[in-house]
């Protein structure tokens, strides 16, 4: 996918190679939209969240909605959040 950000975790109990990539927006491990920008990264310690914040673009090309994609392993359902956080 155009516009795709990746993540590489490190899985030392997977089977195969211990660093595994995914893909964060886009369908990978959430539906949050394309970017249109590098992301900004951070992680939360007192909450064990990693969050991926952005500037989106849509299918159109229309850019302005930032979003955050996290990881909430406390959370039910899917352990990756999106959510949009400002724009149109």
């Amino acid at each position: 996918m155009t516009n795709a950000i990746w993540d590489a975790f490190y899985c030392p109990g997977c089977s195969g190679p211990s660093w595994r990539p995914q893909m964060i927006n886009g369908g990978g491990v959430s539906t949050a939209p394309p970017a249109a920008t590098a992301p900004f990264i951070n992680y939360f310690s007192g909450h064990d969240q990693q969050h991926f914040a952005y500037l989106a673009t849509n299918g159109d090309g229309r850019i302005g909605e930032i979003w955050d994609v996290f990881y909430c392993p406390d959370c039910s359902g899917n352990k990756w959040v999106a959510q949009k956080i400002a724009g149109q």
